[in-house]
């Protein structure tokens, strides 16, 4: 984990900021996802940084931002704050003062595309959504015209008092903000600038796909984070497809040799980390034999 220090002289770039996700729950219930989803539009007019994506999950916080890394510290510090405050006000277990985050710079197109799979994906693990579903972040907002379906009212259009009561601040959002009446909710439509998204993804069509099949980036994002994998059967299916396009062309897992099954079995467990008891189901082979390929000295990568 690099100290503040260090991040603090980060350049002005892209970055994803990634919260410590197991050490404590940040959100039990609708209002503290509200809150923190206020706590965002509040930052976004107060540090110098562009929010790109975001997503909140029930541990941890996505967020692909442009901005310097003394900027996003600050900004970081300020969320860990007012969710600190959240939880003591419910009687919750608050955020520890040595909550921390993890900050890594996404400086290419590819990189970016990653990026933005990678929170969006984040989405399917939290509840039994698609990402242009998920409410709590910004990926509903990605090839979507949900926004003319939903009603709202303008921030100019509430008192100071009220402003005040929704935000839990004296701070204050520009007017054209647009707040959720039912959830008292600034919608991330106001604050989330989404020309980087459609300048990486040229259609909806591309973006699917990359969500759908690019497991190898989603991979390499984890790895970068270091966040833990969990593959869906169908997930490492899909990285199946690109090992055998990658390394026997034109051939199937079924008709290859037995020592190139044991090899790519090998390759999944290893270099991927996918679970045996999914390479199992995946590979239609007996669990066990999985686990004496995977540990035997012959096919071991350790």
């Amino acid at each position: 984990m690099k100290k503040e220090d260090e991040y603090k002289v980060c350049p002005k770039g892209y970055y994803h900021l990634s919260s410590d996700g197991k050490r404590v729950t940040l959100f039990h219930d609708e209002q503290e996802y509200v809150h923190c989803m206020n706590t965002i539009a509040l930052a976004s007019t107060m540090f110098q940084i562009v929010i790109h994506s975001f997503t909140l999950m029930k541990t941890h916080i996505h967020m692909l931002l442009y901005g310097t890394g003394e900027e996003i510290t600050r900004l970081f510090f300020f969320i860990r704050k007012r969710i600190k405050a959240q939880l003591l006000d419910d009687g919750k277990e608050p955020v520890p003062d040595n909550y921390w985050f993890k900050l890594v710079e996404v400086n290419d197109e590819i990189s970016l595309r990653r990026h933005f799979v990678y929170i969006a994906r984040n989405a399917l693990e939290a509840l039994p959504v698609l990402p242009s579903g998920y409410i709590w972040g910004s990926t509903h907002l990605a090839y979507s015209q949900i926004d003319k379906m939903v009603g709202f009212i303008s921030a100019d259009s509430l008192s100071i008092r009220e402003m005040k009561s929704l935000l839990r601040s004296s701070q204050t959002v520009p007017g054209h903000y647009r707040i959720h009446a039912g959830l008292k909710m600034i919608l991330p439509e106001s604050y989330v600038d989404m020309t980087l998204f459609y300048k990486t993804f040229d259609n909806a069509r591309q973006y699917l796909a990359a969500l759908v099949k690019d497991v190898e980036g989603f991979v390499y994002v984890a790895e970068q984070l270091g966040d833990d994998i969990e593959y869906s059967v169908e997930d490492a299916t899909e990285l199946m497809k690109v090992l055998m396009t990658r390394l026997y062309p034109n051939s199937r897992f079924k008709d290859l040799p037995n020592d190139d099954k044991c090899k790519l079995v090998s390759i999944m467990y290893y270099q991927y980390h996918v679970k045996d008891y999914v390479i199992s189901k995946t590979v239609y082979m007996n669990l066990q034999l999985v686990r004496q390929i995977v540990h035997s000295k012959q096919y071991s990568l350790k």
